[in-house]
């Protein structure tokens, strides 16, 4: 019979991974399992379900913590994004950040597979290298995999897709580290290519045009769109080319929707920063 387990990872833009931290399916550990540990610094809990639950992010919360105080790089502050799963929003781990100089911000609902670097780049070659060597094993022993066996294989897969490169590469995907929101915003807009004026179409007469387009750049104010608009009717009044006309659209719609994911993006992160705020501001007036 199948049982589920959780295994909770962390990997940071200086490109490496914390050790891991194992949730157990049962109401109590065996040392049985953890006997082909190869990582002494992986921690092990239990859960009725293999799940997480608030307690048990609250540990690993304190994991994070031990785990990354001699990793600062001169800096007392850490940054920690997490996903908005309810064990990472509670009052004890929000309050337990803030007296640790551990900056929390959260994933926006619904886009950790644009966002969240494992999820991205890591845990599909990771699921991949996992399966193969449990199938291996099971082919070759006729057994199934136990909890005293899990850690035996998927070390085995860590080992192979925890590299730096692969690491480093999740994170440029998701525009994290180096900062750059072009990445992921071209890809919610569904253009990741930008529109270029076919120049085979374009006369000497409609060169001021061409010009003119250049200008259309992401609008960051209500009076950049108004502005981006006046020069777009500007362009289409200087030429009858079609292929002109519609490359116009094309980039002045690929320019508005890409100011307004940004602006999702980040009215996301500061609801998130503000609820943790109150959550902050909660604390003191309850302690008083």
């Amino acid at each position: 019979m199948r049982e589920m387990l959780t295994v909770v990872e962390c990997c940071c833009a200086a490109q490496y991974m914390l050790p891991s931290f194992v949730i157990f399916k049962g109401t109590a550990q065996f040392m049985g399992w953890h006997s082909e540990t190869s990582d002494p610094d992986a921690m092990f809990a239990c859960s009725p379900n293999g799940w997480t639950d608030d307690e048990l992010g609250l540990e690993w919360l304190y994991h994070f913590d031990r785990c990354t105080k001699d990793w600062k790089g001169g800096s007392d502050t850490r940054l920690l994004i997490l996903d908005g799963h309810r064990s990472h929003l509670t009052l004890k781990f929000i309050q337990y950040s803030i007296d640790n100089n551990i900056q929390l911000l959260c994933f926006p609902a619904h886009a950790t597979h644009l966002l969240q670097p494992l999820d991205v780049g890591l845990f599909a070659p990771l699921q991949k290298y996992y399966g193969k060597a449990a199938d291996d094993y099971i082919r070759n022993t006729r057994t199934g995999i136990l909890k005293g066996t899990f850690w035996r294989f998927y070390s085995v897969a860590c080992r192979q897709v925890y590299t730096k490169k692969n690491i480093a590469s999740a994170f440029r995907a998701t525009g994290i580290c180096p900062f750059n929101p072009d990445a992921v915003t071209r890809l919610i807009t569904g253009d990741t290519n930008p529109v270029t004026v076919p120049t085979s179409t374009v006369v000497t007469s409609s060169q001021p045009a061409v010009d003119i387009l250049s200008q259309l750049k992401t609008p960051r104010k209500s009076r950049d769109v108004h502005q981006q608009i006046q020069l777009a009717i500007e362009v289409l009044c200087q030429t009858g080319d079609v292929n002109v006309a519609i490359a116009v659209v094309k980039r002045y719609g690929h320019t508005t929707q890409t100011a307004l994911a940004t602006a999702e993006i980040r009215g996301t992160s500061l609801l998130m920063y503000v609820d943790s705020m109150g959550a902050r501001r909660l604390q003191l007036l309850t302690d008083r």
